[in-house]
């Protein structure tokens, strides 16, 4: 099945978002292999200031194995949820530890990056940020991240593991000014 001039036009609507409607034109390829059951496709999406590109491959159906680059010159995230409220928490107040069930996580197989040229999320605002990832046997791993932000910059590793349900990050931070925070 191929679909080579793919055109969709999606629409979000939340009430609870500071942007209650969020139009996503979406235009790209896409083919659909059913013997060897793959899945291919390049889409782009121009919504608000945002321009998005992204390639995925999918290897197999019952047991999928993702293969995906993300590209997106700048993204608003505040411009959707709203800024962040200034009002101050109570330091008094405890709050009982839940576990996360992170066993969802356990069946992700990809293999993926995200770059963001700019993007804006609780009033930060960060630039050049590289978000790799892996994703096998229930372990998701954010590895070799990296971002600019306020003169600075950060470095790092994340991982989850839903096997032992843990997170472990590791992070260096350079020359940020923590005026503008």
């Amino acid at each position: 099945i191929d679909m080579p001039r793919l055109t969709i036009s999606a629409q979000l609507n939340d009430p609870s978002l500071a942007q209650k409607e969020i139009k996503l034109p979406i235009n790209g390829e896409l083919s659909v292999n059913l013997k060897t059951k793959t899945l291919r496709s390049n889409l782009q999406s121009q919504f608000d200031e945002s321009n998005l590109k992204t390639t995925l491959t999918i290897l197999g159906f019952e047991q999928p194995a993702f293969a995906f680059t993300t590209e997106i010159d700048q993204l608003n995230i505040d411009r959707y949820l709203g800024a962040p409220s200034k009002t101050k928490s109570s330091t008094n107040t405890k709050v009982a530890e839940t576990p996360i069930d992170l066993s969802a996580l356990k069946t992700i197989n990809a293999n993926g990056k995200i770059s963001i040229g700019k993007l804006q999320f609780s009033n930060i605002k960060v630039s050049a940020l590289q978000l790799p990832l892996r994703a096998s046997k229930g372990k998701i791993e954010l590895y070799d991240f990296s971002a600019q932000l306020y003169q600075g910059s950060i470095k790092g590793n994340i991982n989850v593991d839903a096997n032992n349900n843990t997170f472990t990050i590791q992070q260096s931070m350079n020359g940020i000014s923590i005026n503008p925070l």
